[in-house]
Formats: C-alpha cells, structure tokens, sequence
C-alpha cells in the first residue's frame, strides 16, 4: 500500500514526496508536488515543479539550479521531454494526491496517510450489522485477522497514537484484547464438554483440560496457574520405579503455592452403594482421593530437590489437593445422595472435590461476566 506524506509549508500550502519520473545512480528528474488550499478552484489543488536532483556524498539528493521559463527570450524555446511511462507515473503519482485533498482538505503539520484499495475501503465503512454478517461468512478470514491486529497491536511501541486512543475507550465500547481471548477459549470449552459429558475416557478429559487449562483457575477463587501436565513429584526407589506422576501441577498466580490435580472422568461414581440411611463415597472417588494425597506426600518430601529444577519460583506450604470427577446432576437425583455427597466432601481434609458439571457451570458464569461488559 502506498503512503502519503506531506508537511504544512504555510497555511495554505503543503508539501509532499517528490515524484519520481527519471532515475540512475547519481542523477534523477522529478515532480515536486505542492498540495493548495484552492477557494477559486478547489478541484485545481495540487501544482508543482519539474526538477532535477543529484546526489550528494551522504547519499541524499540534492536539487540543481536551474533556469526560470520567465528568462526565455523572444525566438527561444524550452524543451523537457517525459516518456510515455514517466507521464505514466506522474500521473499515477497524483491521482492520489487529488483524491486526497477531495477526502480530507489539506493537511495540517506533518501527516502520513496510507491508500487502500478499494475493498478495504468498503469493509472499513461497513456497519457494525454489515460488518458481522461479513465475518460470520468466513469465519476462518477473521480469525486470521484479528490474530494480524493482536501482533500488530503488541508490537505498537512506536505507535503511541493508537494504544491511547485504545486505552481512552470504555471497556463497554471495547472488551480488552484478553478478555475476548479468553471469552473465545471459555466459550469452545463449553461447547466441548456439553458434547462430550459421557465420555468415559480420562485421556480425553485430560486433553481437553491441556488445552483449556484456563478452566481450572476456576476451581478456586484465586488464579492458579498451570506448570506441568503429568508431572513428576517424586517417590522413585533406587531400582527406578515407583515414580508419582500427577495429571496436572499447577501453582497460584500470586503466592507461587503448589497445586496438585488430579482428573477423572464425568461418568465416575461419586457415590456407593446405600448404607441405610446414608450414602458412602464410591471406590473410585475415594480412590482418586487417596493418590491425590500420595501425590503431595511425595511432593512434600521431596520439595528441595524438585524447586531445584524448577523453571520459576515455587512455594511449598501446604499445598492444595483437587479431585475433578463426575457429574452431579447426573448422578444426585434425590436430597438423600445430595445430602451425603455434601457431608462427606466438605470432611476431606486439604482436598477440594469437584465434579464436572460443578467446574463448568462456574466456568458458564464467568462468560456471563464477560459478555456483559460487551
């Protein structure tokens, strides 16, 4: 695309790139062109010269002194001859600089203006409306887009004009760059375990928490951050083996604490079999509870030696144990199996229980939030 750049030479005037028609290494012919605030013509509003430049020891160039048409004398004449393809490029140069002055009047101080052509000329007049019908045709264009404007916008440090104008809009105008991401990445989640809500396999869920790790922050009410998938936390004898491997190792954002994560799967159990009035947990839930705690046995004792190969700064404490399994709404039909799902988990020592359906309604309200500050 080209660029347009002109500089206010008074209040009626304004300079812009000179026109290249003629050009070798030391010597070139161009058209300096001079932009005019015409009242009596306002189509007329570009004039200019014809000069010849040579270039200096510093590689600049530098204009020639010539002669003016006024010292022509009676009988004289003056010749300056343009090619066809030189006539070509001035006017190609021009054009936009009529079009210019028709859209915008003359420039005051120093401008860069960029020509576009026309079809993205007509996406950047569209309506809100319009412009969504457009992207929601092709969806696969505007994500490539906007992944083009977010590196653009990360790599703004000399566009200062742009972040402050940004950063003057209210965030009902315009949700910050973050905040759509993460809408974006919560909303395909959603759409995933609505989907998937019988898969029996932990591999999925693991995948699926991988790739959305985000969605495990909302586990507690602070921010935790994700620092390994099936991690290593120690227990290995002296023939090798015997490792502990936790399905996710996360940290809080703030504080560095350890966070230990163990998945399931929505259709495990969550419950047993009746015990007369009551409900016990099932085989499966007390068994992932269990080796959660293994988990940060191990990784208790061996913490030394595991925050010496760590990337960043660890905090041990005592860190938190979640177990993510199965499927409440599914499974507690009735006040009696709620009743004691209730009063067995919140006895847990040190361990959260959470199932599926519980981390995902609260991930649903989270979008909530976010849509409205749309």
């Amino acid at each position: 695309m080209k660029k347009i750049q002109t500089r206010s030479t008074s209040a009626r005037t304004a300079e812009s790139e000179p026109i290249v028609l003629r050009e070798t290494d030391r010597v070139r012919l161009v058209f300096m062109p001079l932009l005019i605030d015409n009242a009596e013509n306002p189509h007329a509003a570009v004039k200019g010269s014809f000069v010849y430049q040579r270039k200096g020891s510093n590689d600049k160039w530098l204009s020639l002194n010539t002669e003016s048409l006024g010292t022509i004398k009676k009988g004289e004449t003056y010749k300056l001859e343009l090619h066809s393809d030189e006539v070509f490029r001035l006017g190609d140069g021009l054009r936009p600089l009529f079009e210019l002055m028709r859209a915008q009047g003359l420039p005051r101080g120093e401008q860069e203006f960029v020509r576009v052509d026309d079809d993205i000329a007509r996406v950047l007049t569209l309506s809100g409306a319009d412009l969504a019908t457009l992207l929601d045709a092709r969806p696969d264009n505007a994500v490539a887009v906007l992944v083009k404007l977010i590196r653009w916008l990360a790599d703004s440090d000399g566009r200062p004009n742009v972040t402050d104008r940004l950063e003057a809009l209210a965030s009902s105008e315009l949700p910050s760059v973050a905040s759509l991401l993460s809408l974006v990445a919560l909303k395909q989640a959603i759409s995933e375990w609505r989907e998937n809500q019988n898969n029996p396999s932990e591999d999925y869920w693991q995948k699926l928490l991988a790739k959305h790790a985000s969605v495990l922050s909302h586990v507690f009410s602070y921010p935790v951050v994700i620092i390994g998938e099936k991690a290593y936390v120690g227990g290995k004898r002296l023939d090798n083996t015997g490792g502990r491997v936790t399905d996710f190792l996360g940290k809080a954002a703030l504080t560095d604490g350890l966070v230990v994560i163990e998945i399931k799967t929505p259709t495990t159990e969550l419950l047993g079999t009746k015990y007369r009035s009551v409900y016990p947990l099932s085989v499966e839930l007390n068994g992932a509870i269990a080796q959660v705690l293994r988990y940060r046995q191990e990784l208790t004792k061996g913490f030394s030696t595991f925050v010496e190969n760590a990337t960043s700064p660890l905090t041990l404490g005592e860190p938190r144990c979640v177990v993510i399994a199965g499927n409440v709404s599914a499974e507690l039909e009735d006040t009696e199996r709620k009743n004691s799902f209730e009063l067995l988990r919140e006895r847990i020592s040190g361990v959260t229980v959470i199932a599926f359906d519980e981390l995902f309604s609260r991930v649903e309200r989270s979008i909530g939030l976010l849509t409205a500050q749309e």
